[in-house]
């Protein structure tokens, strides 16, 4: 596996760990049990991956095929929507500050484009 990033945190369901790269997969680590809890494999290498501010039971990922993924976590390996965003690879999400629903991607030539989770 070639690593991208690694993110942690605080997870309404303990202490997590995500890790996601060019084998393209994303992967939910349970830190305080040391385990891996769900593995979301792709089409694509993924770059960004981020819970919704006020959603921990979705996992957003982009990648490099232009597509955004929503992955439900509370169930294996269901992929809630798959939106193609772009032809090319989606550099990075930003959530709305007030609607969390609705988040802004960008690409790298620099396109901005709004979508609706």
């Amino acid at each position: 596996m070639w690593l991208l990033e690694i993110r942690g945190g605080h997870h309404a369901y303990g202490l997590f760990v995500l890790s996601y790269g060019y084998d393209c997969t994303s992967r939910f680590i349970d830190v305080e049990k040391g385990r891996e809890i769900q593995v979301f494999n792709e089409d694509q290498v993924v770059g960004v991956v981020k819970f919704p501010p006020n959603n921990y039971n979705l996992l957003l990922s982009r990648g490099s095929k232009g597509h955004l993924k929503i992955w439900n976590i509370r169930v294996v390996k269901v992929l809630v929507r798959n939106i193609k965003v772009y032809d090319e690879a989606c550099v990075d999400i930003v959530f709305h500050l007030v609607m969390f629903n609705v988040v802004a991607l960008s690409s790298w030539s620099g396109q901005v484009s709004v979508a609706e989770t």
